[in-house]
Protein backbone atom coordinates (compact mmCIF):
# COMPACT_ATOMS: atom_id res chain seq x y z
CA UNK A 1 0.00 0.00 0.00
CA UNK A 2 1.26 3.61 -1.27
CA UNK A 3 2.89 5.25 2.29
CA UNK A 4 2.97 8.61 3.30
CA UNK A 5 5.61 9.18 6.09
CA UNK A 6 4.15 10.71 8.95
CA UNK A 7 5.12 10.87 12.94
CA UNK A 8 2.86 8.00 14.07
CA UNK A 9 4.35 5.71 11.11
CA UNK A 10 8.16 6.79 11.88
CA UNK A 11 7.40 5.76 15.42
CA UNK A 12 5.31 2.56 14.92
CA UNK A 13 8.75 1.28 12.98
CA UNK A 14 11.24 1.93 15.19
CA UNK A 15 9.36 2.12 18.59
CA UNK A 16 11.20 5.19 19.55
CA UNK A 17 8.62 8.29 21.25
CA UNK A 18 10.90 10.66 19.76
CA UNK A 19 11.62 11.39 16.48
CA UNK A 20 15.24 13.21 17.18
CA UNK A 21 16.34 10.04 18.54
CA UNK A 22 16.41 7.91 15.27
CA UNK A 23 19.17 7.60 14.32
CA UNK A 24 19.16 4.52 12.10
CA UNK A 25 16.24 4.25 9.67
CA UNK A 26 15.49 1.40 6.69
CA UNK A 27 12.29 1.96 4.87
CA UNK A 28 12.83 0.03 1.40
CA UNK A 29 10.54 -1.29 -0.30
CA UNK A 30 7.44 0.55 1.15
CA UNK A 31 5.66 1.82 -1.57
CA UNK A 32 6.60 5.30 0.01
CA UNK A 33 5.35 8.40 -2.43
CA UNK A 34 5.84 11.60 -0.21
CA UNK A 35 8.66 11.64 2.76
CA UNK A 36 5.84 13.89 4.56
CA UNK A 37 7.76 14.81 8.41
CA UNK A 38 10.84 12.47 8.01
CA UNK A 39 13.00 16.16 7.69
CA UNK A 40 12.35 15.75 11.98
CA UNK A 41 14.28 13.39 12.28
CA UNK A 42 17.32 15.53 12.65
CA UNK A 43 19.52 12.97 13.75
CA UNK A 44 19.32 10.64 11.16
CA UNK A 45 23.06 9.28 10.18
CA UNK A 46 21.68 6.25 8.07
CA UNK A 47 18.85 6.11 5.85
CA UNK A 48 17.71 3.71 3.29
CA UNK A 49 14.75 4.92 0.73
CA UNK A 50 15.50 1.96 -1.86
CA UNK A 51 12.45 0.64 -4.06
CA UNK A 52 9.90 3.10 -2.92
CA UNK A 53 7.19 5.78 -5.64
CA UNK A 54 9.37 8.62 -4.39
CA UNK A 55 9.88 11.75 -7.15
CA UNK A 56 11.37 14.34 -5.28
CA UNK A 57 13.87 14.35 -2.17
CA UNK A 58 13.17 17.86 -1.26
CA UNK A 59 11.96 16.80 2.31
CA UNK A 60 15.61 15.70 3.21
CA UNK A 61 17.18 18.65 3.00
CA UNK A 62 17.20 19.12 6.79
CA UNK A 63 19.11 15.89 7.58
CA UNK A 64 22.50 17.65 7.72
CA UNK A 65 23.77 14.82 10.01
CA UNK A 66 23.13 12.15 7.30
CA UNK A 67 26.10 10.01 6.47
CA UNK A 68 24.47 7.62 4.08
CA UNK A 69 21.43 7.80 1.72
CA UNK A 70 20.09 4.98 -0.25
CA UNK A 71 17.22 6.09 -2.85
CA UNK A 72 18.02 3.52 -5.95
CA UNK A 73 14.97 2.35 -7.67
CA UNK A 74 13.09 5.11 -7.06
CA UNK A 75 11.30 7.92 -9.91
CA UNK A 76 13.82 10.70 -9.25
CA UNK A 77 14.36 12.85 -12.08
CA UNK A 78 16.10 16.17 -9.50
CA UNK A 79 17.95 15.95 -6.79
CA UNK A 80 17.31 19.58 -5.46
CA UNK A 81 17.43 18.87 -1.54
CA UNK A 82 20.26 16.79 -1.47
CA UNK A 83 23.06 19.85 -1.94
CA UNK A 84 21.87 20.94 2.37
CA UNK A 85 23.45 17.49 3.17
CA UNK A 86 26.79 18.73 4.19
CA UNK A 87 27.52 15.21 6.25
CA UNK A 88 26.51 12.93 3.25
CA UNK A 89 29.44 10.83 2.43
CA UNK A 90 27.62 7.49 0.82
CA UNK A 91 25.04 8.60 -2.13
CA UNK A 92 23.35 5.44 -4.09
CA UNK A 93 20.84 7.20 -6.77
CA UNK A 94 20.82 3.83 -9.09
CA UNK A 95 17.53 2.81 -10.98
CA UNK A 96 16.17 6.65 -11.37
CA UNK A 97 15.16 8.73 -14.03
CA UNK A 98 18.31 11.21 -13.95
CA UNK A 99 18.72 12.22 -17.62
CA UNK A 100 21.91 14.41 -18.27
CA UNK A 101 25.04 14.97 -15.58
CA UNK A 102 23.64 18.21 -14.77
CA UNK A 103 21.15 16.67 -12.72
CA UNK A 104 24.08 15.85 -10.26
CA UNK A 105 24.82 19.57 -9.58
CA UNK A 106 23.41 19.64 -6.59
CA UNK A 107 26.00 17.21 -5.29
CA UNK A 108 28.74 19.81 -5.94
CA UNK A 109 27.91 21.66 -2.58
CA UNK A 110 29.18 18.35 -0.91
CA UNK A 111 32.59 18.31 -0.40
CA UNK A 112 32.52 14.92 2.25
CA UNK A 113 30.68 12.83 -0.21
CA UNK A 114 33.23 9.96 -1.02
CA UNK A 115 31.01 7.06 -1.99
CA UNK A 116 28.89 7.75 -5.33
CA UNK A 117 26.61 5.10 -7.12
CA UNK A 118 24.85 6.15 -9.93
CA UNK A 119 25.06 2.75 -12.40
CA UNK A 120 24.87 -0.86 -10.44
CA UNK A 121 25.68 -3.48 -12.82
CA UNK A 122 25.05 -6.23 -10.18
CA UNK A 123 21.59 -5.41 -10.11
CA UNK A 124 20.78 -3.88 -13.46
CA UNK A 125 20.35 -0.85 -11.79
CA UNK A 126 20.90 2.48 -14.34
CA UNK A 127 20.37 6.07 -15.28
CA UNK A 128 19.77 7.27 -18.41
CA UNK A 129 22.28 10.22 -18.55
CA UNK A 130 24.59 6.84 -19.21
CA UNK A 131 22.38 5.50 -22.12
CA UNK A 132 22.97 9.05 -23.76
CA UNK A 133 26.48 9.87 -23.07
CA UNK A 134 29.65 7.34 -22.62
CA UNK A 135 31.77 10.01 -20.88
CA UNK A 136 29.01 10.67 -18.36
CA UNK A 137 31.36 9.33 -15.23
CA UNK A 138 34.32 11.28 -16.43
CA UNK A 139 32.42 14.16 -16.53
CA UNK A 140 30.63 13.43 -13.28
CA UNK A 141 34.34 12.73 -11.31
CA UNK A 142 35.41 16.28 -13.16
CA UNK A 143 32.46 17.86 -11.45
CA UNK A 144 33.10 16.08 -8.26
CA UNK A 145 36.81 15.91 -7.76
CA UNK A 146 36.85 15.11 -4.44
CA UNK A 147 34.67 11.27 -5.00
CA UNK A 148 36.81 8.56 -3.75
CA UNK A 149 34.87 5.48 -5.36
CA UNK A 150 31.83 5.97 -8.45
CA UNK A 151 29.95 3.00 -9.45
CA UNK A 152 32.42 1.19 -7.58
CA UNK A 153 35.73 2.12 -9.51
CA UNK A 154 38.53 3.43 -7.25
CA UNK A 155 39.15 7.21 -8.21
CA UNK A 156 41.77 8.92 -6.27
CA UNK A 157 45.21 8.21 -5.17
CA UNK A 158 46.87 4.72 -4.56
CA UNK A 159 44.06 2.69 -4.16
CA UNK A 160 43.31 3.72 -8.35
CA UNK A 161 46.35 3.47 -9.08
CA UNK A 162 47.07 -0.24 -7.81
CA UNK A 163 43.44 -0.80 -9.36
CA UNK A 164 45.05 0.11 -12.71
CA UNK A 165 48.50 -1.95 -12.52
CA UNK A 166 46.05 -4.99 -11.31
CA UNK A 167 44.12 -4.22 -14.68
CA UNK A 168 47.25 -4.23 -16.85
CA UNK A 169 48.39 -7.51 -15.06
CA UNK A 170 45.47 -9.05 -16.17
CA UNK A 171 45.92 -7.90 -19.59
CA UNK A 172 49.56 -9.15 -19.58
CA UNK A 173 48.05 -12.71 -18.28
CA UNK A 174 45.28 -12.68 -21.13
CA UNK A 175 47.91 -12.05 -23.63
CA UNK A 176 50.21 -14.63 -22.16
CA UNK A 177 47.65 -17.36 -22.02
CA UNK A 178 45.98 -16.42 -25.49
CA UNK A 179 50.09 -16.36 -27.15
CA UNK A 180 50.85 -20.08 -25.74
CA UNK A 181 47.28 -21.08 -26.92
CA UNK A 182 48.00 -20.34 -30.06
CA UNK A 183 51.26 -21.62 -30.28
CA UNK A 184 50.48 -25.06 -28.72
CA UNK A 185 47.99 -25.31 -31.49
CA UNK A 186 50.45 -24.32 -34.40
CA UNK A 187 52.32 -26.87 -33.23
CA UNK A 188 50.15 -29.72 -33.21
CA UNK A 189 48.85 -28.52 -36.88
CA UNK A 190 52.70 -28.74 -38.15
CA UNK A 191 52.73 -31.80 -40.86
CA UNK A 192 56.38 -32.27 -39.28
CA UNK A 193 57.90 -32.71 -43.13
CA UNK A 194 61.59 -33.12 -43.17
CA UNK A 195 62.26 -29.79 -42.85
CA UNK A 196 60.19 -28.98 -40.00
CA UNK A 197 62.45 -29.23 -36.99
CA UNK A 198 64.01 -26.52 -38.00
CA UNK A 199 60.47 -24.14 -38.50
CA UNK A 200 59.13 -25.58 -34.95
CA UNK A 201 62.18 -24.68 -33.06
CA UNK A 202 62.00 -20.40 -34.10
CA UNK A 203 58.29 -20.98 -33.37
CA UNK A 204 59.31 -22.62 -30.07
CA UNK A 205 61.90 -19.47 -29.71
CA UNK A 206 59.08 -17.10 -31.09
CA UNK A 207 56.89 -18.07 -28.16
CA UNK A 208 59.62 -18.26 -25.29
CA UNK A 209 60.71 -14.31 -26.42
CA UNK A 210 56.90 -13.46 -26.34
CA UNK A 211 56.16 -15.27 -22.72
CA UNK A 212 59.27 -13.69 -21.65
CA UNK A 213 58.35 -10.33 -22.56
CA UNK A 214 54.82 -10.84 -21.10
CA UNK A 215 56.23 -12.21 -17.54
CA UNK A 216 58.79 -8.59 -17.84
CA UNK A 217 55.83 -6.84 -18.25
CA UNK A 218 53.94 -8.45 -15.49
CA UNK A 219 56.61 -8.24 -13.37
CA UNK A 220 57.07 -4.78 -13.33
CA UNK A 221 54.08 -3.88 -12.70
CA UNK A 222 53.98 -6.44 -9.87
CA UNK A 223 56.47 -4.83 -8.61
CA UNK A 224 54.73 -1.07 -8.75
CA UNK A 225 51.60 -2.88 -6.85
CA UNK A 226 53.98 -3.94 -3.92
CA UNK A 227 55.52 -0.89 -3.88
CA UNK A 228 52.05 1.23 -3.57
CA UNK A 229 50.99 -1.43 -0.75
CA UNK A 230 54.07 -0.58 1.06
CA UNK A 231 53.64 3.51 1.22
CA UNK A 232 49.80 2.56 1.92
CA UNK A 233 50.69 0.33 4.74
CA UNK A 234 52.99 3.39 5.99
CA UNK A 235 50.82 5.61 5.62
CA UNK A 236 48.33 4.02 7.99
CA UNK A 237 50.62 2.54 10.93
CA UNK A 238 52.29 6.28 10.78
CA UNK A 239 48.77 7.69 11.02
Amino acid sequence: MAQVITSRFLKDETQQFDLETIFVLSLNNRGIFDLGCIGECANLVYLDLSSNKLSSVMALRKLTCLESLDVSSNRLAALSGLERLESLSRLNISGNFLNSVDTVLPLTKLDKLKTLILKDDKKNLTNPLYASNCDASKQIVELLPWLEIINGEPQLGEVKELNRICSEMDVCSSKYNHSVSKQLLDWKASTFEEPSFVRLGFERNGAYEKAEEIANNCGKRSMEAHKILEEMRAFVFDT
